[in-house]
């Protein structure tokens, strides 16, 4: 499935991460997405048949550790740290622009 890279998604984007950009940000934003997605395309064309997945190009053994219950912060002392809160409530900025 093709995904059509044009103004309208830049300004999607541009929303959906609450940026704003500049015009030129946004011509090169768009330009560099097509190039990525153009490449992606080129390594679609590679023949993959025969070859074996990999999570991870190092082949180390997943080294295990003990599980050792550890003490952690009391939630007083987090609270303290936390600059904007209400009572036992932290108050974080809207994550979207428009609420």
């Amino acid at each position: 499935m093709k995904v059509k890279v044009d103004e309208q998604l830049i300004k999607y984007l541009e929303k959906l991460s609450s940026l704003k950009l500049e015009e030129e940000e946004r011509k090169k934003l768009l330009e560099d997405i097509r190039r990525i997605l153009e490449y992606m395309e080129l390594l679609d064309e590679v023949d993959v048949d025969g070859v074996e997945e990999m999570v991870s190009p190092v082949e180390l053994p997943m080294l295990m550790r003990e599980d050792i219950p550890e003490l952690s912060s009391s939630v007083e002392a987090i609270l303290k740290l936390f600059p904007d809160r209400s009572g036992r409530f932290l108050r974080l900025p809207p994550i979207r622009g428009d609420e």
